[in-house]
């Protein structure tokens, strides 16, 4: 599974597999800023471990910058 704005995404589900889009077009991270979804996909259903750690990489960066947005607003009393 994938987080994003919208909310869970499973890799590996088969509309995946022709959308040759980032995970997240607002996403800063490495792998959206170079693999697509498709790709991702791919590597899921050939059981390369590479589509994990690009899973991991994307979802590690999610959740920091959903934490430091949430700081912020916490410290600037929006929350």
């Amino acid at each position: 599974m994938l987080f994003t704005k919208q909310g869970f995404q499973k890799i590996v589900h088969v509309s995946n597999k022709e959308r040759f889009k980032p995970i997240d077009k607002t996403c800063t991270c490495m792998t959206c800023q170079n693999y697509t979804i498709s790709y991702l996909h791919h590597l899921f259903k050939a059981k390369e471990m590479v589509g994990s750690t690009l899973a991991t990489i994307h979802n590690l960066h999610f959740m920091v910058e959903l934490m430091t947005n949430y700081r912020l607003k916490i410290l600037n009393d929006e929350l």
